[in-house]
């Protein structure tokens, strides 16, 4: 029997039912008002928990798109999502504050989202709405879909139609003569978000090899003159915006190289073990870590993944035996599988939100499944199920609705500390919100930095601070402005909040560089305490090149030298001799550092890989200056992802970590 094809129920039978509360399970019209009251009360508390900020970068090219739509400037990024923009300007009309406008958007979605997927669970089943209200429920309180249901990007909505047009096509034997307009919805779909096609494969292909084994021809022509139709109306006004098809098939070619590039399998150099592990690894990190909520950390074990992985095959095997209809099991499957594929080879898996349409088709396997349970086990397993998922995703979504995401905390930061007569700024991954927010500052692009113009800026001596955004992204870019010794780092922040509310710009670095002629001896004065910690706030402001960000080693208040085999550390020392101690833990075993001081050697150390003191001696004749340049060369810099095959995530390239230097002066 078809799973598009409803079974006819007789109202007039009725069967003994012991447990009253749970009637409406069985009931069609009771369910579907209780389907429509989670869908409302879902659609609430989406709304209700909005971002506060515009959280990723694309979000920020999606507002500026309300206003410009131009793939030329990446408003958006192509292939363009106009359906979506054009959804969002309806919304903008409303009220001109564009996150109002995508946040509600994706809120309402999420609602619609919800209502397709109970419609859907409803139909495979053959008329159970008890499988379309436990598929429902799975969907809306999952951690991935509620979060993303909550920000201004264009996951959920175009989702929401991905489900919708699906939903048509389930329902179109039904009324025949809505066959167009299901193609037409589907074709819209592609507009919202294109990476949804696969979702409409599997069924589309079952419901035209229907209608062709029943010479439906007309009906097939309809379904895909509807979908033509609906594809031309924003694809045709779209190119030539662009400037013709030639400039926007360019422009797409220009951005699938760049995902492919940074985002696929193939993009990473030659397919070895070392790449497909660690591909897997990050995998099983963010869906089970983020997309189900499972408290994995950011670091999962390898072994904790595999069996993880182990036993969701198992689950989702026993699943698919214990599922029924049979047709409706393959296509839920078939669904799955491109999803996946499409994940595991094509997209980044540091993005939760990409693995989100995988959640539909696994809710309706699991309902289809929980179903063949008695009445009692499967009410008792959908409360355990919505208990422990609205358990892990409420305090999230409640962060996304107070706190600001980290850049934008950075960008308020740089408007009350700077204006754009005395302020240069430096972004990668930040450069969306910094050109949102600080429109009026001169600013860089990390990923296509111009150094002449770069240099050119810092030469003209106007700026008397750079703040480099994102500031581990490139080690390289802070060097440059403090080898000169023409700035002086005076502050390195970081503004963070939970990762788990978007992953993506979970925290930003900001380091504020200070022009070094604007600065006197006495700013680089060694603390009273005479001890100078790298991993302590205020403390930045000794630090030369060759440092990360401040960071919890084994438990300690550090940072990391690395990148580049040399580090240094500048202090103003009055005329003496000195002991110096320092407090060290090495990455690499069998570490050498050799400290100069001024050019001067004046001790070799090697470092063990646990933290321990050690202590050197800096003749009074090595200080021919009022600043002392301490440098710090170590013969060795190892990545722990490349040391660790794949395990760590951590690309970095490290020396040693360093907890303080204390100065001692000596007779």
């Amino acid at each position: 029997m078809s799973p598009f094809r409803e079974q006819t129920v007789d109202s007039r039978v009725r069967t003994f039912e012991p447990h009253k509360a749970l009637q409406f399970l069985r009931s069609r019209r009771l369910a579907w008002g209780v389907a429509l009251a989670l869908t409302a009360a879902l659609g609430l508390l989406y709304l209700a928990c909005r971002s506060i900020s515009l959280d990723d970068f694309d979000s920020i090219s999606f507002a500026l798109a309300l206003r410009d739509l131009n793939l030329v400037k990446q408003q958006p990024q192509p292939p363009g999502f106009p359906v979506y923009v054009a959804l969002g300007r309806l919304l903008l009309a409303l009220r001109p504050d564009p996150r109002w406008a995508l946040t509600t958007l994706s809120a309402l979605s999420g609602a619609g989202a919800v209502a397709a997927t109970f419609g859907l669970g409803h139909r495979l089943s053959e008329g159970k709405a008890r499988v379309g209200l436990a598929a429902a429920l799975l969907v809306g309180l999952a951690p991935a879909f509620w979060l993303a249901s909550e920000k201004a990007l264009s996951d959920v909505p175009g989702l929401a139609l991905t489900l919708a047009a699906i939903l048509g096509l389930a329902l179109a034997p039904q009324a025949p003569g809505a066959i167009a307009a299901v193609g037409l919805l589907a074709g819209l779909s592609l507009g919202c978000r294109p990476q949804n096609l696969l979702g409409l494969v599997p069924f589309g292909l079952y419901a035209l090899h229907g209608l062709w084994r029943a010479r439906r021809w007309g009906r097939m022509g309809l379904y895909l003159a509807g979908g033509t139709l609906g594809v031309a109306l924003w694809l045709v006004p779209l190119a030539a915006a662009s400037g013709g098809w030639g400039s926007y098939l360019g422009l797409v070619q220009v951005h699938g190289r760049h995902v492919w590039a940074a985002d696929s399998l193939f993009g990473h150099g030659p397919l070895g073990a070392t790449i497909v592990r660690a591909r897997l690894m990050q995998f099983g990190t963010t869906f089970f870590g983020e997309v189900l909520g499972l408290p994995l950390g950011q670091q999962a074990a390898a072994g904790s993944l595999l069996a993880l992985g182990a036993v969701s095959v198992a689950a989702l095997v026993a699943a698919a035996l214990m599922a029924r209809p049979r047709r409706a099991v393959v296509l839920l499957l078939a669904w799955l599988a491109l999803g996946l594929a499409q994940s595991l080879l094509f997209e980044s898996l540091e993005r939760s939100r990409l693995l989100v349409p995988l959640l539909p088709p696994l809710a309706l396997l699991a309902a289809l499944a929980l179903a063949r349970l008695p009445l009692p086990a499967f009410a008792a397993s959908l409360v355990l199920a919505g208990a422990l998922l609205f358990g892990q995703t409420w305090p999230i979504a409640r962060i996304l609705a107070t706190q600001a995401a980290p850049p934008v905390q950075a960008t308020a930061y740089v408007q009350r500390h700077g204006t754009p007569d005395d302020t240069l700024l430096a972004a990668a991954g930040s450069y969306r919100h910094v050109q949102y927010a600080l429109a009026g500052f001169r600013t860089h692009y990390l990923y296509y930095l111009d150094e002449a113009a770069l240099a050119a800026d810092v030469a003209s001596g106007r700026y008397r601070q750079v703040v480099i955004f994102d500031r581990d992204a490139f080690q390289g870019v802070q060097e440059a402005f403090l080898e000169g010794d023409r700035y002086v780092a005076t502050a390195d922040l970081t503004f963070a909040r939970d990762a788990r509310a978007h992953r993506e710009h979970g925290e930003v670095r900001l380091v504020v560089l200070t022009r070094a002629d604007l600065l006197t001896p006495e700013d680089l004065a060694l603390p009273a305490s005479g001890v100078v910690r790298p991993g302590a706030a205020g403390d930045e402001r000794f630090l030369g090149p060759g440092w990360f960000r401040r960071e919890d080693v084994g438990g300690v208040a550090a940072r990391w030298a690395g990148g580049s085999a040399e580090a240094k550390v500048n202090v103003a020392l009055p005329p003496a001799g000195y002991r110096v101690r320092l407090r060290a833990l090495a990455y690499p075993a069998e570490q050498v550092v050799t400290v100069l001081v001024n050019g001067v050697q004046v001790a070799e150390i090697a470092l063990g890989q646990g933290w321990d003191e050690y202590e050197f001696q800096v003749p009074q004749s090595a200080l021919t200056q009022p600043v002392a340049a301490m440098q710090l060369r170590h013969r060795l810099l190892r990545s722990p992802y490349e040391e660790s095959g794949g395990t760590s995530t951590d690309t970095r390239t490290l020396a040693a970590a360093y907890e303080h230097f204390q100065f001692v002066a000596t007779p």
